[in-house]
């Protein structure tokens, strides 16, 4: 997994544990968007970024980053506000979490099906075979250039 998914993985993490504590609170979503900062903004950006909506990553809620807001909020039902509010960040947190078991299963296949195509060719496999074989499904885009390392 990237170094960037790593983060947004650690920010998912925080997020959750944010978002139960005000959820337990409120009946409404919290408005959290007054209370981030600059380097948290940078997260969210590149978070919405992760998840295809166009933005850039300023460190600061522009524009963009309020009409990427929104679009989340069109596209999963929620109330529009454009503010990244508690409601948002769990389902952005939720579509993160998604999308990033979704990526690890196709790694996943993609290296058992190598796996399992060299087993049967060679009869065996090795340590070397399968380092082998992970160096060529990078080299191939099939997963991602930094994985495994």
């Amino acid at each position: 997994m990237a170094g960037s998914n790593r983060s947004l993985l650690v920010l998912a993490g925080a997020g959750i544990a944010a978002f139960l504590v005000m959820r337990g609170k409120k009946k409404e979503p919290v408005k959290v968007d007054a209370y981030v900062t600059t380097k948290e903004w940078e997260q969210v950006q590149n978070l919405l970024l992760f998840l295809g909506y166009q933005v850039s990553v300023t460190g600061v809620k522009d524009a963009a980053t309020e009409a990427a807001l929104v679009k989340l909020q069109i596209d999963n039902h929620l109330p529009i506000t454009g503010d990244y509010d508690s409601d948002t960040q769990a389902m952005a947190i939720k579509m993160l979490v998604v999308t990033v078991e979704s990526q690890l299963s196709a790694i996943d296949e993609a290296v058992a099906e190598a796996i399992a195509e060299a087993k049967a060719e060679e009869g065996i496999i090795t340590m070397t075979m399968i380092e082998d074989i992970i160096e060529r499904l990078k080299a191939e885009g099939k997963i991602p250039a930094d994985w495994g390392d």
